[in-house]
Parts: C-alpha cells; structure tokens; sequence
C-alpha cells in the first residue's frame, strides 16, 4: 500500500509515502490507523525541520523511517532512521521522536515493519 499526502506550509512542504509489511495478514483498518497517527505528527516533522533551517536554510532531502509494532501493542515497540538524505542529527533525531510517540487504537494482532517516507522542501 503506498500513500501520499501533501502539506503546504509557510517554511515547509511534507510529502509522505507509507508502506506496511507484516508476517501475515494486515488488518486495513490497522494500517489505517498507523497511516493516521504519522499524519497526525505532520506538525511535529514541519516543527523539526523549521528549527533545522535555522541552522541551514538549504536543507532539504528525504527521510525514510522504519517503524516497527509488535502484535500486541499499540505503539512502535522502535523507530529507526532507514535512509536519509539529510545529514542534520538533530533533526533525524526529532522527527524520529516524533514518531515514536505515536498511538493507534488496536493492536496490530501480527508483527509489522512499516517503512515512512517524508520529503522536505523549503517553499520560499
């Protein structure tokens, strides 16, 4: 499954792409609500990144983070950075932070290792 969503800000455009792959089968109403509490964090990814164009106004790139729940949970049990294009610690560090927190309403029932994709572009 792959999403994409987009949202225009004054300092900051967020593209996010989000796959789920679990050992069996994957309730859709799981990964719709995986799919609605990384949505949800757009604020937090946009806060992340303004603070980092602070730094350097020429940062832009992709952030690809894995995500990871066990069956029985109802949050990522871990979050890591997969792939970046963006060099700024700080940053990848807040928004993968950011979406540690996140919190579905069901437990997924089965593992999952979901991969999310946000693309940040500075809009002057």
């Amino acid at each position: 499954m792959s999403y994409t969503t987009k949202i225009v800000a004054a300092a900051a455009c967020l593209s996010m792409v989000f796959a789920i792959a679990g050992c069996g089968q994957l309730n859709p109403k799981t990964e719709g609500q995986i799919y609605s509490a990384l949505e949800a964090k757009n604020k937090n990814f946009q806060k992340c990144y303004e603070k980092a164009l602070t730094e350097d106004r020429n940062l832009q790139g992709k952030v690809q983070l894995k995500l990871e729940f066990s069956p029985d949970v109802t949050s990522p049990k871990k979050v890591t950075v997969e792939r970046s294009t963006i060099q700024h610690k700080k940053m990848l560090k807040c928004v993968s932070k950011a979406a540690d927190k996140i919190r579905i309403e069901d437990a997924p029932g089965v593992f999952v290792e979901g991969l999310y994709t946000v693309t940040f572009n500075y809009k002057k």
